[in-house]
């Protein structure tokens, strides 16, 4: 389908990120959510899905997805309930 196209085309070129199978973030959306991740962390030693919901005015399928995706790009590390970031 056309949309699915438009997508593939965007992933070749960078712009967007597959998340799983037909789910697709913005590179920019997910640099923001690094951001803001970054930031909670810095003041907290670890973050929870509910927290991350919470921050990211998401809901929980979608702040789930978005922190399996960030422990699999190994920006975060899931420990038990909990991630944290992995250190770079």
């Amino acid at each position: 389908d056309a949309i699915e196209a438009l997508l593939h085309v965007g992933v070749e070129r960078g712009r967007f990120a597959p998340i799983e199978a037909g789910v697709y973030y913005h590179v920019d959306t997910l640099a923001e959510l690094k951001v803001l991740l970054t930031n909670y962390l810095s003041e907290h030693p670890s973050i929870t899905v509910a927290v991350f919901r919470d921050l990211t005015q998401s809901n929980r399928k979608f702040a789930l997805l978005l922190l399996e995706y960030l422990d699999q790009i190994r920006f975060t590390r899931r420990e038990g309930d909990e991630r944290t970031l992995v250190p770079s």
